[in-house]
């Protein structure tokens, strides 16, 4: 079952043309992280997959139900800016906010479930930047959503509280909550996301598994050598030299070993090694370049 689906969804401000016909299908308990760079719609889609902005033409589908005929208590959205009432305590907060859902709840539960637990007293204006950033995702969380939106949740939290953050989300999912995550850490992405979408220019360029995105858009692993010495092509292998740096091609970790082992008996001397393995920034960046290339 879908949990979200959009359909040829399109946004435009007055010329300018925010949301380019996107369509996807996010699984119920699915993980799904939208990573783009400053500008290439990730907050818009999100606005207009909650109906917080209007989409200009396109469907968009919640629990296989038109988003009108939702009960919004169901969803929760924590925005990239968000500030509750400042004097208010975050005990308060949790409480006020409850209230308004209709909810009673553990408003110190919450709290230890963010790591706030020490700071209930504390009034929202007194905490550090960290600290207000997790207080807004106890706020999203008190109505327990089925679907829960993210916009750059973890901003400016440390990261120790990040990983708290991280463990919290992973548990809702398994629980069965939907996510549906933006963020610049890429690394946050590759922890959390069962598939990643990459938007630019309110466009969906790619989707799959972290592993699959890596796969499919990443270069090989290639281990280069400093050395002195002028090698002859490496026999078994894919290699090239050039100024000083012998590139040894689509070499794999469980590899190194023997490599390290023909380089010795071929009496190359090398000052160092380093092994590139394509990660989900590599390919992220890839993608950038190569579909703005593209555009031109």
């Amino acid at each position: 079952m879908s949990a979200i689906k959009t359909i040829n969804i399109q946004k435009s401000y007055s010329s300018f043309s925010a949301i380019n016909g996107i369509s996807l299908s996010i699984n119920k308990g699915e993980i799904f992280a939208l990573i783009g760079p400053n500008g290439s719609g990730k907050s818009t889609l999100i606005n207009c997959i909650t109906g917080a902005k209007s989409h200009d033409s396109g469907s968009v589908y919640l629990f296989e139900e038109e988003l009108k005929n939702i009960d919004k208590s169901r969803i929760s959205l924590l925005p990239q800016s968000f500030e509750p009432p400042t004097h208010l305590t975050t005990l308060e907060l949790i409480s006020y906010f409850s209230r308004l859902y209709g909810i009673k709840n553990d408003p110190e539960e919450i709290l230890k479930k963010i790591g706030l637990s020490s700071q209930s007293d504390k009034k929202f204006y007194e905490l550090s930047g960290g600290q207000k950033r997790r207080i807004c995702f106890g706020i999203s969380i008190v109505n327990d959503p089925e679907i829960i939106f993210l916009d750059e949740p973890t901003t400016g939290i440390d990261p120790a509280g990040r990983f708290e953050i991280w463990e919290l989300i992973k548990n809702m999912a398994l629980g069965g909550t939907t996510v549906f995550l933006t963020t610049h850490y890429l690394h946050e992405v590759e922890h959390l996301a069962n598939r990643v979408g990459v938007i630019l220019d309110g466009n969906i360029i790619a989707t799959g598994t972290p592993s699959d995105l890596i796969n499919n858009f990443g270069k090989e692993c290639t281990l280069t050598v400093k050395t002195n010495s002028k090698p002859s092509p490496i026999s078994g292998y894919n290699s090239d030299f050039k100024d000083g740096t012998l590139s040894i091609h689509n070499i794999q970790s469980n590899q190194i070993g023997d490599l390290i082992k023909t380089l010795d008996i071929s009496e190359i001397y090398y000052d160092s090694l380093s092994w590139n393995q394509p990660n989900l920034e590599t390919v992220y960046m890839e993608l950038i370049k190569n579909y703005a290339g593209e555009s031109q």
